[in-house]
């Protein structure tokens, strides 16, 4: 039995099958074998009680210096940035890898915030920002009919 000649690049086929599976699942920055650029949206967990609110996000890796904290009519917004890069000579051999992280989030905060008094800090992977609530002092007045 005479074997068709397409059946010979079969496993051709699938190798570049493979390759280009791994392209579009992995992207450009892990099929080439590292990552160049890596965005990445960190968790956040968001809590209130009668004084302030809080919120978390998980960025780990990152120190407090990568991270800039805006508040702007209403929102705050939240990124950070940070290039690593690597290099190795190993006999006449020199490799050099570099890595770039980013993000960026933003959240409406509501309006009964002190938007003086924003608090932030970064331990453990954890950044965590407070800001208290605005004191409403009420002063219950008695209204006379005339």
């Amino acid at each position: 039995m005479k074997q068709h000649s397409v059946y010979s690049f079969y496993p051709i086929a699938q190798q570049v099958g493979s390759v280009v599976d791994d392209l579009l699942s992995k992207g450009l920055n892990d099929f080439f074998g590292g990552q160049m650029i890596h965005n990445t949206m960190p968790s956040a967990n968001i809590s209130e009680d009668d004084k302030s609110i809080t919120l978390q996000l998980a960025a780990p890796g990152l120190n407090k210096q990568d991270f800039k904290i805006l508040f702007e009519k209403g929102i705050l917004t939240v990124s950070a940035s940070k290039e690593e890069s690597k290099s190795e000579i190993v006999e006449n051999i020199t490799r050099k890898e570099f890595n770039y992280s980013t993000f960026k989030r933003s959240f409406q905060m509501p309006d009964y915030i002190d938007s003086d008094q924003f608090q932030a800090s970064y331990e453990n992977g954890i950044l965590k920002i407070s800001v208290p609530k605005k004191i409403e002092i009420k002063q219950e007045k008695q209204i006379e009919i005339l």
